[in-house]
């Protein structure tokens, strides 16, 4: 059999040509000298121009005091004016530069930051002051920062976060000693929290100042792989009602089974943390603690997290005149102490 004349895509020849074959056909050459050939390479080429296309640059966004949100927030001339703005919008590996200003929160019962996007173990994403500033977050809602609903892979860095002590008497707070309800007196700095829609992990705090909370300075409560190092932690936990410290690490959980050091408490300055409030719970003054590791064989009030099997570390950190110890552990093992000024 001869075709000629053709001009059929490979697509279209090729099949043709191996049913004829199997029919027994002879086939001339000229088919195959009139069809047209597809260049793979150039789509090759193609695609992988179009690969390369599609992958993104991590974004840094910058925020300011005197910024918009209608802004790109892309450049330190186009800022963000909220933080949160930039919250919404961070992917894997980008960062949050934050320059000189004052954060506050929108509504009283909020926080001024909620973050609940996650980095990646390559990728983290970080919320740090621009190069050369001191922005301020100050908030009178139960947060300051809130890290949760199972984010991580997250860093705070280089931040002051200011709380509500500065509007509160104590003559005020005693009258709201049952209010578990009132932010005014029990909202606190930077809160890790994985009690609520998945565990929180792969967390850094660092190089922050942190003071004035009527609740806790920081806290990570059902977190694994938690950082809080080279932190100034001061005049907090003095009015809530719930028993709170300077830096605190509430329920450790287990992300994995590594039986290493994962959470970390290290460099930190904390100081006159206290609690003039009684702890609802038990009706007196219980912690005030400059640091504290509490409750981590988690076997109180039905816990399904079971024991906490890593290592906590807690060394090289400065503390002194707080209501309770300097650094005070409760039910909590495999906690190393190592080389403190308290």
């Amino acid at each position: 059999m001869v075709i000629t004349g053709f001009n059929l895509s490979a697509y279209f020849a090729i099949p043709l040509v191996l049913s004829l074959l199997a029919k027994g056909e002879n086939i001339k050459v000229s088919l195959v000298e009139n069809v047209h050939q597809v260049s793979t390479n150039k789509e090759m080429i193609l695609s992988s121009r179009q690969l390369i296309s599609t992958k993104t640059t991590p974004k840094t966004y910058y925020v300011s005091g005197t910024g918009n949100d209608t802004n790109s927030g892309l450049s330190n001339s186009s800022p963000f004016r909220t933080i949160q703005k930039a919250a919404n919008l961070t992917n894997p590996g980008e960062t949050v530069l934050i320059m000189n200003g004052v954060y506050r929160n929108a509504s009283p019962n909020g926080q001024v930051v909620s973050i609940t996007r996650s980095g990646k173990a390559n990728a983290w994403i970080k919320f740090k002051a621009y190069p050369g500033h001191r922005p301020k977050i100050k908030h009178n809602g139960w947060n300051g920062i809130l890290i949760h609903n199972g984010a991580s892979y997250i860093e705070i860095n280089g931040l002051e976060v200011i709380g509500n002590n500065d509007n509160v008497t104590l003559d005020y707070a005693m009258s709201q000693k049952t209010n578990k309800l009132n932010p005014l007196t029990n909202g606190n700095c930077i809160n890790v929290d994985g009690r609520k829609s998945g565990h929180t992990h792969h967390i850094r705090i660092v190089n922050n100042k942190v003071h004035k909370c009527g609740g806790v300075g920081i806290a990570a409560i059902q977190s694994d792989y938690v950082t809080i190092d080279n932190n100034v932690v001061f005049d907090n936990a003095w009015y809530s009602l719930y028993g709170c410290s300077g830096i605190s690490m509430l329920s450790n959980w287990n992300f994995d089974n590594n039986r290493g050091y994962k959470m970390f408490v290290t460099n930190n300055k904390t100081y006159n943390n206290r609690m003039f409030i009684p702890w609802i719970a038990v009706g007196k003054i219980t912690d005030g603690n400059g640091i504290i590791i509490d409750t981590s064989r988690n076997n109180q009030n039905n816990s399904k997290l079971g024991a906490y099997k890593g290592r906590t570390l807690v060394k090289n950190n400065l503390t002194f005149n707080n209501g309770g110890s300097g650094i005070h552990t409760f039910l909590s093992d495999h906690v190393d102490i190592v080389n403190n000024t308290a």
